[in-house]
C-alpha cells in the first residue's frame, strides 16, 4: 500500500468506532474493541512515524472540524479498524 500511495490516495473501507469519532490528535493505537464491520470510507494519503509508532495518514470526509483538520494518524500494520481489508487503488501501466 505504501507504494500505491506514492501515485495517489487509496480508498479504503473502515469501521467507525467511538475512538475514531472522538479523534483529535496523535497516533490512534487502540479502539473500542477492534473493528466489527466496515461501515465507512476514507482515503489513505500517506504514512510516517511518530515517537516510534508507525502510522498511516487518513483523510476523512467529515470536514476540517473533525480530527486534526480532517486527517488522522492510525497505527499501521495492525488493522485496527479494518483499514487494511478493503482498499482500492489504481494500477498504472504503459499503453501498449
Amino acid at each position: 500500500m505504501q507504494t500505491a500511495v506514492l501515485t495517489g490516495p487509496i480508498a479504503c473501507g473502515i469501521h467507525v468506532s467511538k475512538s475514531l469519532l472522538n479523534y483529535t490528535a496523535g497516533v490512534m493505537t487502540d479502539t473500542d474493541s477492534g473493528h466489527t464491520a466496515i461501515d465507512h470510507s476514507i482515503m489513505l494519503v500517506g504514512w510516517g512515524a511518530d515517537a516510534g509508532t508507525e502510522y498511516c495518514l487518513l483523510q476523512n470526509n467529515w470536514g476540517r472540524r473533525w480530527g486534526d483538520q480532517g486527517f488522522a494518524k492510525l497505527q499501521r500494520g495492525v488493522n485496527l479498524l479494518g483499514e487494511e481489508e478493503q482498499c482500492h487503488f489504481p494500477q498504472m501501466r504503459r499503453p501498449s
